[in-house]
């Protein structure tokens, strides 16, 4: 069943990643020999396309860049003005 073929991947999962001894056979088919980082990128690509939409969705509501993205971008911030500089 798939709760048994879930709870056996949890396990050999949990054993790879607190690096104990395996408890179960590594012959086992979908046995986790190397982990992948695999959820890492997709919450990665994720996060960005939703920032992506919420800064197009800033910029067409109020008519300017979103702050966000002149962050990530390395652009000075609307609030620094140039006559304070100097």
């Amino acid at each position: 069943s798939s709760a048994t073929t879930s709870a056996l991947t949890g396990r050999a999962l949990a054993d790879h990643v607190l690096h104990r001894p395996a408890t179960l056979d590594a012959s086992l088919p979908g046995s986790v020999r190397r982990w992948e980082p695999e959820p890492f990128r997709f919450v990665g690509v994720n996060l960005m396309l939703r920032l992506a939409a919420a800064a197009d969705r800033f910029e067409d509501r109020f008519d300017r860049p979103a702050p966000v993205v002149d962050r990530l971008l390395g652009h000075p911030t609307s609030h620094s003005s140039p006559s304070s500089e100097g």
